[in-house]
């Protein structure tokens, strides 16, 4: 290795030693924030179907497509949660069923979204359409993961209101 590089590694070490209230090591695995960011804009695909896509959607594959999006969002939801509950358990949560509920109370985010687009649209002169309102208006995502997080802890459905508010830091580019 290179000497300057050698160096360099010495003093990240030495900085991990000495400024250790900002290192994860040796402990339990902690959610991924970059796979609750991807599942994040999973499930705005999953709330605005075909609006993220890079091809168009059909109506002839839409069950197939969202089985096959619910599917990988459950797993990957089950893992990061369980993650969550292995670093901070939660008596009687198991993250299976967390999921689950969560995924059940997200059909109900679907129609208060609608009356969210529709609000957007009256309120805006220039806006012409809910497609406009759904791709052009980047607070909607914001209101979409808040409503999210929203319906999870109304319905119990979240291990710890931290995991809410990761959604919420991913959604508003944090």
């Amino acid at each position: 290795m290179d000497k300057r590089l050698s160096r360099l590694v010495d003093l990240y070490l030495d900085s991990y030693s000495q400024c250790g209230g900002i290192n994860h090591i040796d402990g339990v695995n902690l959610p991924s924030k970059s796979a609750v960011g991807e599942m994040t804009l999973d499930l705005l695909e999953l709330l605005f179907p075909g609006f993220r896509a890079t091809r168009p959607l059909r109506s002839e594959s839409l069950p197939e497509v969202t089985h096959e999006r619910l599917a990988s969002i459950e797993l990957r939801m089950r893992e990061e949660i369980g993650k969550s509950l292995e670093y901070r358990p939660a008596e009687g949560k198991v993250a299976g069923e967390i999921v689950m509920h969560f995924l059940e109370a997200l059909v109900e985010t679907r129609c208060v979204l609608q009356t969210d687009v529709e609000a957007a649209l009256r309120g805006d002169p220039a806006c012409v359409s809910n497609d406009e309102v759904i791709v052009a208006y980047p607070g909607l995502e914001a209101i979409a993961v808040y409503r999210d997080g929203s319906f999870a802890l109304s319905r119990r459905c979240s291990p710890h209101s931290a995991d809410d508010d990761r959604m919420g830091s991913f959604a508003h580019g944090n």
